[in-house]
């Protein structure tokens, strides 16, 4: 026997959402877990970083742009080791 479920979803605030549908029928119960996924912080800075060749005990500085392109609030902290 197969079926056949259009869902039509309308979410009402802009967050995650996590249900479950329990079909049952004479001889068992099914249950079916649906999930919608809200806003997500998406960072978009590069995949490398190159820092030039400077004097030994000498503080070395890069300026980098990193975006949110996504639609939550994100944060961001990067540290490195000597």
């Amino acid at each position: 026997m197969a079926l056949t479920f259009i869902m039509l979803f309308r979410p009402q605030e802009n967050k995650d959402y996590i249900h479950r549908i329990i079909f049952t029928t004479e001889r068992e119960s099914f249950e079916v877990p649906i999930r919608a996924i809200g806003p997500r912080a998406i960072l978009d800075f590069p995949d490398h970083l190159h820092f030039p060749i400077c004097p030994v005990k000498c503080p070395s500085e890069r300026i980098l742009l990193v975006r949110n392109i996504g639609n939550a609030e994100a944060k961001f902290q990067l540290s490195t080791q000597r």
